[in-house]
């Protein structure tokens, strides 16, 4: 079992329900080039943060 929680989970089911929008034409492409890269600077924030709350910081 992973150390994911379910926020991690929650994170890639917004980034597949984003690329499965995207794919059916539900999403138009100028949003999805918005809202990616805010969904991966989201990632890489709860990255970071269970990180230093693993380290006890």
């Amino acid at each position: 079992m992973t150390a994911e929680g379910p926020a991690s989970r929650r994170l890639a089911q917004v980034e597949y329900l984003l690329l499965l929008a995207g794919d059916l034409g539900y999403l138009p492409p100028d949003a999805a080039e918005t809202i990616g890269p805010q969904v991966a600077g989201l990632a890489r924030w709860l990255r970071a943060l269970r990180a230093k709350v693993e380290r006890g910081a």
